[in-house]
């Protein structure tokens, strides 16, 4: 018998062909020696809502009635009595009902027998011939050279010759490039072929809508002997196993990898045609390297909870970490926003109460729940639960905790219906035909002005860059860090960022628009004795990029932003690892358009090839280019609450740059010594991974809100330095016009040298010159490698100086790593935190020591 029952389960009986909703738990009710449980998403919500004639639902359901069908049809097929599913089984209008069933997902899902996933997809495939193909595919590698005849090749049986053939000729062509371009490259395209389709079928897999909600991913992780069922217009049918699914990302990767590496190794010199295959080949190994860490994660994460039990998280840190960081690698969306936190809530099972919940979680403000979750997750962990992120900088308790301020709220309200408002709506076969109820919801929605287009959506970016900041203090809100503190020097703006909303067009991303002025445009420009010219500003003359020139556009917008923040440094390096992280991709007429070392060949043999310190002078340039052929960013730092958000950068030379919030925010991260910069997530042993990103350096619309239009706080960072010469980069500009072009540009004088000791802090705050008596400023490390350790005696108990592993706080707060800006007004007060550092290290007189942090 199931170990817990549900409030209620969808039963079907096949003797009458009956469904209907009982309560195991109620007496008289039917002995229910097992169930299982589905997992699917609701996809977009009914606006009027309708009854169902199954027995035990009295209240009105919000889902498509196609899919309530959808449920119905996968019991009788697979021959399920008794099934949990959300829509029928949880009265989704009663507030009270839902505080109390959120918080038992664990033991619905780990309780039941099997769990079931939908998938709406038009194509169904066998996993298993997959896994044969895939097979095929590397023995045929392991028998023969990337550029042999492979008909030919003497290790190859007859089936094999018969099978690539097949693959080359008669199978459907899969591989991205005109089959009768690929003929002209020598590699065999049977090969090509059956490596693509099984590719293809692997990302179109796990780049279903189901794989990018919140719920869903709590549900994959504590569901058993998970099945995925295929869903289209007529039928139902089960493709396999998920963990075969996830293995197959493994296996698809390795492939990838071994064919790159098999037409590469196999040729000194390559036609323009086999460049441009391996390109394809090199995106494969990208967009699987990110699904091959996702599926790591999720299976790390699924052997924490199984071995740790519905507590697990109290005492497994680094699974804890890898959970916030493996739903942050793809932004997962939730249509109701407080989901972001409430569907995460069954993987920390016993975090909140059901009294808690229902004190804390059950408010539609995001930074309230925000705040209350990991406020509970520290406290319960005695573990300082935090993200690297740039507070508001109040002093608060549990200040370090980071809350967004004077943000607009843009949760819609809830809708309440009335059985009385239900009247004429109809039960779900009412509607005979899938493609009428397709009709009917679209006219319906088509009737509202709210669809829900990406920008209406929160999603899971706000988990990135969450950290194990130090140690809680027992019955305090105060979190012990181990910390450098006494930095020399203080804090001195000379860049400010500010962000703002773009609209999007037509519900695509924005156009990528770069905007560059320099301070020198309008002055003049020394020619020779006496003489000058007038530095001309092309600004203000949009330049409309075409898809071919992206590239090389690209490069250049990579050198001018490496140019204003990290003059000095190895131009070439800052903007390959910016691009790198960055990830375009854009169209093109021409394949050869996006050569695989597109970063240095676009811009081979123009003035941009080398960029010389010397010779660059980017005060002097300016441009507007539109590139409107970018399709999309891999970049983390792309995300629906981030694409549609612009940055301006100004520097107190007067430079001014415009450009995407990705693209100016990955420059932060490519900046030489920048932590943030050195590695996308750490890895260990065990499949589970930390990101280290700089997605968390601000925090865009809080956890699910709009920037303010009018808010000249709360959207504006700046950046300081510590150390150097804030003033470098105004003497940078007078030298790029008092000195003729021919002539190289001195370097700063040893006792000026350029910013040092960066970091960023919000507009709003201020250092004077008296500050300096009694104020202190630190940085906390907030690096990957940390390792917190449980408090003897669990919740509270126990010596509170001591670890199960023998350590004290001090030697215990030494585990933490990081780059939060912290400070204090006076010796005595705990230190605050007030911003991001972007430099890894900044100068300090005191070294590091255990802090209070408020």
């Amino acid at each position: 018998m199931a170990s817990v029952l549900p409030l209620r389960l969808l039963r079907y009986d096949a003797a009458t062909e009956n469904f209907a909703v009982v309560q195991p738990n109620g007496s008289g009710a039917p002995r229910v020696q097992s169930f299982d449980i589905t997992s699917y998403t609701w996809g977009p919500t009914r606006k009027i809502p309708f009854k169902t004639k199954i027995q035990g639902v009295t209240w009105p359901l919000h889902l498509s009635k196609k899919k309530l069908r959808q449920i119905k049809k996968l019991m009788v097929q697979d021959g399920i009595e008794y099934l949990w599913a959300d829509c029928v089984c949880i009265n989704q209008n009663d507030d009270a009902e839902k505080a109390r069933e959120v918080p038992k997902m664990y033991e619905y899902y780990r309780s039941a027998r099997k769990c079931h996933i939908l998938l709406e997809i038009d194509e169904v495939w066998d996993p298993q011939k997959t896994v044969a193909n895939l097979g095929f595919v590397g023995h045929v590698m392991s028998q023969t050279s990337g550029e042999a005849i492979t008909s030919e090749a003497k290790m190859m049986t007859p089936n094999m010759i018969d099978s690539l053939s097949e693959w080359a000729n008669t199978a459907p062509w899969a591989f991205p490039m005109d089959k009768s371009i690929v003929k002209s490259a020598s590699i065999d395209m049977g090969v090509l072929n059956c490596y693509s389709t099984c590719v293809n079928q692997v990302k179109a897999v796990f780049d279903n809508v189901y794989f990018k909600r919140v719920w869903t991913y709590q549900e994959m992780l504590l569901g058993k002997n998970t099945t995925l069922w295929s869903v289209d217009k007529t039928t139902l049918s089960c493709v396999g196993e998920l963990g075969v699914w996830m293995d197959l990302a493994t296996d698809s990767m390795e492939k990838a990898g071994k064919l790159y590496d098999w037409i590469d190794d196999s040729r000194h010199l390559k036609t323009a045609t086999q460049d441009t295959i391996l390109t394809f080949i090199n995106d494969d190994k990208d967009d699987l390297r990110v699904l091959q860490m996702i599926v790591e994660s999720i299976n790390a994460a699924r052997g924490d909870i199984l071995n740790g039990g519905s507590l697990w998280w109290k005492r497994n840190h680094k699974g804890a970490a890898n959970v916030f960081s493996s739903i942050s690698i793809i932004p997962r969306k939730a249509t109701w926003k407080p989901d972001t936190f409430t569907g995460l809530l069954g993987v920390f099972s016993g975090l909140f109460t059901p009294a808690e919940f229902e004190r804390d979680m059950t408010t539609t403000d995001l930074n309230a729940l925000s705040f209350a979750f990991f406020k509970q997750l520290s406290i319960k962990t005695g573990q300082a639960w935090t993200k690297l992120a740039i507070g508001s900088g109040e002093d608060r308790d549990w200040g370090w905790i980071p809350v967004g301020t004077n943000y607009e709220d843009a949760i819609p309200e809830k809708k309440e219906y009335t059985d009385r408002g239900l009247i004429g709506m109809g039960d779900e076969e009412d509607f005979k035909s899938d493609e009428e109820e397709d009709r009917l919801e679209q006219e319906e929605r088509d009737r509202t002005d709210d669809d829900e287009s990406d920008d209406q959506f929160t999603t899971t970016d706000c988990f990135a860059g969450v950290i194990n900041l130090g140690i809680l203090k027992q019955n305090t809100s105060l979190a012990k860090v181990y910390a450098t503190i006494g930095l020399m020097g203080s804090p001195r703006a000379y860049m400010k960022i500010s962000l703002n909303q773009v609209p999007s067009t037509g519900g695509s991303r924005p156009d990528f628009n770069f905007y560059f002025r320099g301070c020198n445009c309008g002055k003049k420009v020394k020619t020779g004795t006496l003489k000058s010219e007038p530095i001309l500003d092309h600004s203000e003359q949009v330049v409309e990029v075409s898809g071919d020139e992206t590239g090389g556009y690209l490069v250049q917008c990579a050198t001018i932003l490496g140019s204003v923040f990290d003059p000095g440094e190895d131009l070439g390096n800052f903007r390959k690892t910016l691009l790198e992280k960055l990830q375009p991709y854009w169209d093109t007429t021409d394949p050869s358009a996006r050569p695989l070392d597109w970063i240095d060949r676009c811009v081979s043999g123009t003035e941009w090839e080398k960029p010389s310190y010397e010779y660059l002078r980017h005060h002097n340039m300016s441009m507007h280019y539109r590139l409107r052929h970018i399709t999309d960013c891999n970049s983390r730092l792309e995300s629906p609450s981030t694409r549609n958000i612009s940055c301006r950068v100004k520097v107190n030379c007067g430079c001014v740059v415009e450009a995407p919030f990705s693209f100016v925010f990955e420059g932060l991260t490519a900046v030489k010594g920048s932590p943030l910069g050195t590695t996308s997530f750490t890895r260990d042993d065990a499949g589970r991974i930390i990101i280290r990103d700089g997605l968390g350096l601000v925090n865009p619309g809080g956890v699910g809100k709009k920037w303010l239009d009018n808010s000249d706080n709360n959207n504006v960072l700046r950046l300081v330095a510590f150390g150097g010469n804030i003033d470098t980069h105004k003497w940078h500009a007078s030298q790029c016009r008092s000195l003729k072009e021919s002539k190289p540009l001195p370097r700063p004088k040893p006792e000026k040298p350029w910013p040092t000791g960066r970091a960023l802090v919000r507009d709003s705050f201020s250092h004077f010159a008296t500050d300096g008596m009694l104020r202190d400023y630190g940085y906390a490390e907030t690096g990957p490698d940390a390792r917190q350790m449980q408090r003897r005696g669990g919740d509270g108990g126990g010596d509170d100086n001591k670890y199960q592993d023998g350590l004290s706080e001090e030697e215990m707060a030494r585990k933490s790593c990081g780059n939060l800006l912290i400070c204090r007004s006076h010796p005595l007060s705990p230190y605050r935190i007030i911003g991001v550092c972007v430099d890894g290290e900044i100068k300090s007189k005191k070294g590091q020591d255990v802090v209070e942090i408020r």
